[in-house]
């Protein structure tokens, strides 16, 4: 347990109410009970206070009720220091794996100290593993690979041959980094030569990858995810991309080969971009878009398939609706 006081000095808040209550754990706000700490961020969910039984509450200085039986713990991001709270009562714990022995590690591989290696992990010829690195049970490196300092590879990742991985990077079960991109050049009789993917994936520091999201190596040169991406289950880069600094990505989404991802962007689930197009800083695509052409504009919004800026969408739909209300009115005159 924590007091409300030891929590607020670590998260930097401000206490209205009682300060010696004790914490047992944090939980969402419609599920917490006494000696437990939630978060409110938005007035949708001030309705959610009347039944709610958690002894604290993580929200900013509009949403304070002081006629409520809560202790308030008042910062400017409840959603993000939410987090930081979660992580002080349940932190990530470090698995030992010191009596696991039915790995094999080639000879010329190197790895750093206090590098964990788990059951069934394969580590090929002249790869490099960082210091205090975390390789779980079935991971397969193949050769020449780098991987920085405090990587975390979850159950069954494939890094594959000359993978460049930075510094304090996650990537979760099944994740597949640095296989074929899809490069087949069609011939006279139909059938297709495949085309040789002789680059590599550079991924940088922070960065954190999905389960079974999977990132082509280049035909030639890199394929480069920068620094402090996140990426979501179930991802398709392809071959020659580029994702640009702290961009987030959802599930389902797929980029063709050779695009240009701009820094800060966010894109939603499903969504599909074509090859060779860029973005511009950060720009937003809505779930389930299909992007054809580049987005040149700084902060654009598109959305729609084939995608267009969200106002221009919104106004494409409001002429359908009366296009189609006009043509049954003249049928039924007629």
């Amino acid at each position: 347990m924590i007091s409300v006081r030891e929590l607020a000095e670590k998260i930097g808040a401000e206490v209205i109410g009682d300060s010696q209550q004790l914490l047992l754990a944090p939980n969402r706000i419609e599920l917490a009970q006494e000696k437990e700490i939630t978060f409110l961020q938005h007035s949708k969910y001030l309705s959610l206070l009347k039944e709610c039984n958690a002894s604290a509450i993580l929200t900013t200085s509009k949403f304070v009720d002081t006629s409520l039986p809560f202790t308030w713990l008042v910062v400017e991001d409840p959603y993000l220091t939410f987090a930081i709270v979660v992580d002080i009562f349940s932190p990530q714990q470090r698995p030992d794996f010191s009596h696991h022995t039915s790995y094999f590690i080639e000879k010329s591989a190197e790895l750093a100290e206090y590098v964990q290696v788990g059951a069934g992990v394969y580590i090929g010829n002249y790869s490099k593993i960082g210091y205090s690195s975390i390789l779980y049970p079935q991971v397969y490196i193949g050769d020449k690979v780098q991987i920085g300092e405090n990587v975390i590879l979850y159950p069954g990742v494939k890094i594959l041959n000359d993978t460049i991985i930075g510094n304090n990077c996650v990537i979760h079960a099944g994740a597949v980094i640095g296989s074929d991109g899809f490069g087949f050049a069609p011939r006279p009789d139909g059938s297709y030569q495949k085309i040789p993917q002789k680059g590599n994936v550079v991924i940088e520091d922070n960065v954190e990858i999905g389960a079974n999201t999977c990132i082509d190596r280049a035909v030639l040169g890199s394929t480069i995810i920068k620094r402090g991406v996140k990426l979501d289950n179930l991802i398709q880069i392809g071959h020659n991309v580029q994702i640009g600094t702290n961009t987030v990505i959802a599930a389902q989404t797929g980029i063709a080969g050779s695009c240009q991802i701009g820094e800060y962007n966010q894109i939603g689930g499903q969504v599909g971009i074509a090859p060779h197009l860029i973005t511009a800083k950060g720009v937003k695509i809505n779930a389930q878009s299909g992007l054809s052409k580049s987005v040149i504009n700084d902060g654009a919004t598109m959305t729609g398939s084939p995608a267009m800026l969200y106002m221009d969408f919104n106004r494409s739909q409001v002429l359908r609706k009366q296009i189609e209300k006009d043509f049954l009115q003249k049928k039924d005159k007629e």
